[in-house]
């Protein structure tokens, strides 16, 4: 009974790594995806408003990912090879990263309002410098404004008015259809395009859409980061377990 109970310990050690590789490689899936798709806004709250980190927080996502499926190689290998030391670094390692990812997750849920107060002063900042040259590091917020205000299908931060006192009209980038082109104040009501008085322009605002995809994010990673801690807690207990068990001289194989 007791090498059948340590049998499926073992196999339960190889599948709690297979899981944890698993999750590695969506963590990776997801950080590469978030770099690619909001590139332009990251590199520019990067090198311009501080807000880089809070606001995409692909490469953490990717740097953590290759770890824990670094970590579950080793873990697999070490319940094949049923050897003590790799036991006990296998378990240090995963304490190490329990401790880390949980402590993140409670802390990502605790500033998730900080976080998306930022996102109104930089997105006026991001306004405020349109239209100005490129920073020496080659970030444009003319490029980044403009791929922001299509993507989310907004214009302006609390709504399309708040160019008004920038540019006394909208950019293009606020037209829905592709082919109207921005518009001065005056003629706008609010439609772009002299020449196509019915092209409409989005009227609603990128902050309060924005706010909302952080937020839902920010929890969402917060919550799978804190479920996945506590499987790793289990499997922490299981590795100490098997150690104990080898170091008395017991083999599981």
């Amino acid at each position: 009974m007791a090498e059948l109970t340590s049998r499926g310990i073992k196999w339960f050690m190889i599948s709690f790594n297979l899981l944890l590789f698993i999750f590695g490689i969506v963590l990776i899936a997801l950080g590469a995806a978030a770099k690619a798709q909001y590139y332009d806004l990251s590199n520019y709250f990067d090198h311009n408003t501080g807000l880089g980190g809070t606001i995409s927080p692909a490469a953490l996502l990717i740097a953590v990912g290759v770890f824990i499926a670094a970590l579950s190689f080793l873990g697999c290998f070490t319940a094949v090879k049923e050897t003590y030391g790799l036991l006990v670094t296998f378990a240090v390692l995963l304490g190490i990263l329990f401790i880390i990812q949980f402590a993140g997750a409670i802390a990502m849920y605790v500033q998730k309002d900080n976080m998306t107060r930022q996102v109104g002063p930089a997105l006026s900042d991001m306004m405020k410098h349109y239209n100005a040259s490129a920073t020496q590091e080659g970030y444009n917020s003319t490029t980044t404004m403009d791929n922001l205000q299509k993507s989310w299908s907004c214009c302006g931060v609390n709504g399309y008015t708040d160019w008004y006192g920038q540019l006394k009209g909208v950019p293009q980038s606020c037209c829905i259809q592709p082919n109207c082109s921005g518009t001065s104040e005056g003629e706008l009501t609010p439609v772009c395009g002299g020449k196509l008085p019915s092209c409409p322009v989005y009227i609603h605002g990128c902050k309060a859409p924005f706010e909302n995809a952080l937020e839902k994010g920010l929890k969402g990673v917060a919550g799978a980061g804190i479920a996945f801690a506590i499987i790793e807690l289990i499997g922490l207990g299981f590795t100490a377990y098997l150690a104990k068990r080898i170091r008395s001289g017991y083999t599981y194989a």
